[in-house]
């Protein structure tokens, strides 16, 4: 997803006003884990943020696409 479209979709954080990072993790270390499954969440990463919230993870191991993740992640930032 285009970084500008991720900032015209996501709310500043609550506390600090800053953009928060829609972030995607991968969810294996070396050859332990699920290789090609990422686990997705939306947070706060300024450093000077007394709080730094952050959603829920959704990975797309079973059920939901990186698409469903990422809208989920982004709908519990916005409506928080």
């Amino acid at each position: 997803m285009n970084i500008q479209l991720i900032r015209i979709l996501l709310k500043e954080c609550p506390f600090c006003h800053d953009m928060p990072i829609l972030a995607k993790d991968p969810l294996w270390n070396a050859s332990h884990g699920y290789h090609g499954h990422y686990e997705y969440y939306v947070a706060c990463k300024n450093g000077k943020c007394k709080i730094n919230p952050r959603t829920k993870s959704y990975n797309d191991i079973y059920d939901m696409s990186e698409q469903e993740c990422i809208d989920k992640a982004i709908e519990d930032w916005n409506t928080r």
